[in-house]
């Protein structure tokens, strides 16, 4: 019992004998930056698409949504190069907890008409030939 109280208090006293030393350098922030919005049009197919993807070890190894978002890539990448997946569904297959398969399916979109800081501009719906305003799809991005 003697021996296990003498090694306790070496350990505490060790422990707590030691110094850390760090050093830091800070910079004041600069309020001068501004974020600015860039505005853009989204172009949605008419067909829907689907893709199966199986996914690699490397690509598990990142998470379901890793998975996912290696889907939506590799779908758009076979579509045609779209930039965005519209009415996106997945059905991920599992083995286990192991993640089989994903099947995506959507309309893929082509982002266009970039713009900053503008007005929402009337679009040609395809119902009907009628205009309507909708909501462009908005992103920011630092004002360089």
């Amino acid at each position: 019992m003697k021996k296990l109280i003498i090694i306790l208090a070496l350990a505490l006293l060790c422990a707590s004998c030691s110094t850390i030393f760090s050093t830091a350098t800070y910079e004041d922030a600069d309020a001068s930056f501004r974020p600015t919005i860039s505005i853009a049009d989204v172009n949605v197919s008419d067909t829907k698409i689907s893709y199966t993807y199986i996914p690699t070890r490397a690509v598990r190894k990142g998470g379901s949504a890793n998975v996912i978002n290696a889907a939506v890539r590799q779908a758009l990448a076979s579509a045609g190069n779209y930039d965005v997946l519209v009415a996106k569904e997945t059905h991920v297959t599992f083995e286990g907890s192991k993640i089989v398969s994903v099947v995506v399916t959507g309309y893929p979109g082509k982002y266009t008409n970039w713009r900053t800081n503008g007005e929402l501009v009337p679009v040609k719906s395809k119902n009907n030939g009628k205009k309507v305003k909708l909501m462009n799809t908005l992103v920011r991005t630092p004002l360089l």
